[in-house]
């Protein structure tokens, strides 16, 4: 039996012009500081591509050091956040393969169509027949699956009102204290997100919180949507979850407007299928405000995404932001940045909002 290799050029996945694609980084990721650090020098040369670090030893003697494990994945990926380097580390098995991508297996199959649906799209013809087009083009939004996360809505189409494409410093809050705070001092997007509370002080934080937003303010309701529509409000967010219990033929017919929650390619495929008003991507960076079972997406990925809706929806990144990571996000054209700590939790909220606006503005 004879074996066959497919040999990729570099440049089809990376390709770094007339200069020679450089992997540095230190043989054994020992330590966050000594790795990050090191990822921060090696940044500031301009000529490295991808940082390289041990985190299994898959050649060290059995018994001796082995490796920090799936731990120095975590220092990998902090040092991706703070310098854009891309990062890599050798595997010895498939766990550690799987450990290293944390990637849903549902996310290679959603990209996988949008391939497919490229290489149709950009089908040569020759003479009777039309040649699949294998290349390394962008993808763009129009090869991206719709996924219909239920039967019910199969083959309905959905026109929900349109956002802004630019919604800014989007701070989320859990009390219509904090939105009337927070509107007086200059907001104009904001979510109210209250979680385990009675219904009926729970109708009345929403009311109150929309008595406090005239027609200037984008005000939106985390989940409760029959209330945002009782009371008015500018919209309704939803996260992945909560598609399944929503009738979004409701909250249409309504005119409010709808942001969907995403963190994978695959949400991002449900997202689609409904045609929402704009689309969060998160968590960017690590956040603590809940917990997480996803990876940060990085500020490349929010660069790439917003790349990819383009003019079609507003994208909101979410997750650890603040503001040194607001200004790092802007470069990325994102039209808006959410947060609940960077405000909630600063020594004074109204220099933290001038702060934040003042840098989404300039």
């Amino acid at each position: 039996m004879k074996n066959t290799l497919d040999i990729v050029p570099l440049k089809s996945w990376l390709d770094t012009g007339d200069k020679p694609l450089i992997i540095a980084g230190p043989c054994s990721a020992e330590t966050e500081d000594q790795l990050v650090s090191t990822a921060h020098l090696l940044a500031n040369t301009g000529k490295v591509n991808i940082l390289r670090a041990g985190i299994w030893k898959p050649r060290t003697r059995p018994g001796m050091f082995e490796g920090v494990g799936a731990l120095g994945l975590k220092w990998l990926q902090r040092a991706k956040e703070e310098t854009g380097l891309l990062t890599t580390t050798e595997v010895a098995n498939t766990n550690h393969v799987d450990l290293a991508l944390k990637h849903d297996i549902r996310d290679a199959i959603v990209l996988a169509k949008a391939y497919l649906n490229r290489g149709i799209r950009q089908a040569k013809t020759l003479g009777p027949y039309a040649v699949f087009e294998h290349g390394m083009a962008d993808i763009v939004l129009t090869d991206m699956p719709k996924l219909c996360y239920s039967a019910d809505v199969v083959g309905k189409t959905f026109n929900f009102p349109k956002c802004p494409l630019r919604l800014g410093i989007y701070p989320v809050v859990d009390s219509s204290d904090w939105v009337q705070k927070l509107t007086q001092a200059n907001i104009k997007t904001i979510q109210l997100r209250i979680k385990d509370m009675p219904d009926a002080q729970k109708s009345a934080e929403i009311k109150e919180a929309a008595n406090c937003c005239d027609a200037s303010i984008a005000f939106f309701v985390n989940d409760y949507w029959q209330q945002a529509i009782a009371h008015n409000a500018y919209g309704v967010h939803l996260g992945q979850e909560d598609l399944h219990d929503a009738n979004l033929m409701e909250i249409e017919l309504a005119g409010l407007r709808l942001g969907i929650s995403t963190h994978s390619y695959w949400e991002l495929a449900r997202a689609l299928a409904i045609n929402p008003s704009y689309i969060a991507l998160g968590p960017v960076f690590a956040t603590t405000s809940k917990e997480m079972p996803w990876i940060p997406q990085g500020v490349e990925r929010v660069r790439q995404w917003e790349q990819l809706l383009g003019d079609e929806y507003p994208l909101v990144a979410i997750g650890g932001i603040d503001l040194p990571r607001s200004r790092q996000l802007k470069q990325t054209g994102v039209g808006s940045v959410a947060m609940i700590s960077a405000i909630t939790q600063a020594e004074d909220y109204r220099e933290a909002t001038a702060a934040l606006l003042a840098c989404w503005r300039d």
